[in-house]
């Protein structure tokens, strides 16, 4: 868990992402809603991160403790 006041991230099935955002785009809070990358079997741990520009680098877990809420 992140500090992330009104952000939401869904990982789900192929073919799903794009259906996914069109629903949340009609609804006011999800105005901004769009599918932000995938994720493909490529081989085992540690998964890779590809960046826009193509670059790889690795997917590390997250570290510290979680954040209290905020608000």
């Amino acid at each position: 868990d992140a500090a992330c006041e009104g952000t939401m991230l869904a990982v789900v099935p192929n073919g799903y992402g794009r259906r996914l955002a069109d629903c949340w785009k009609q609804q006011p809070a999800g105005k901004d809603a769009a599918v932000i990358g995938s994720v493909s079997a490529r081989g085992a741990f540690p998964a890779l991160l590809v960046t826009r520009l193509g670059h790889e680098r690795l997917l590390e877990t997250p570290y510290g403790e979680n954040l209290p809420r905020i608000c």
